[in-house]
């Protein structure tokens, strides 16, 4: 499990995951709500993407 402590060990890291994550199984309660967590901003990316993929689908369907 990633924990606090194990990040402290790190020079300066940030925390990313593709998510879902479970919550004190796979990464510590502490490491997801830490201001150097990424996940969220990982998870909008993950949308704008598969919105992306979703419009030209529909876009080869009609043509």
């Amino acid at each position: 499990m990633v924990t606090s402590e194990k990040m402290a060990l790190t020079n300066n890291a940030r925390f990313m995951h593709c998510l879902p994550v479970r919550r004190n199984v796979v990464v510590a309660d502490a490491v997801l709500d830490d201001p150097r967590c990424l996940i969220f901003e990982q998870a909008k990316n993950r949308e704008f993407a598969a919105q992306a993929v979703l419009e030209e689908l529909i876009r080869v369907d009609k043509s």
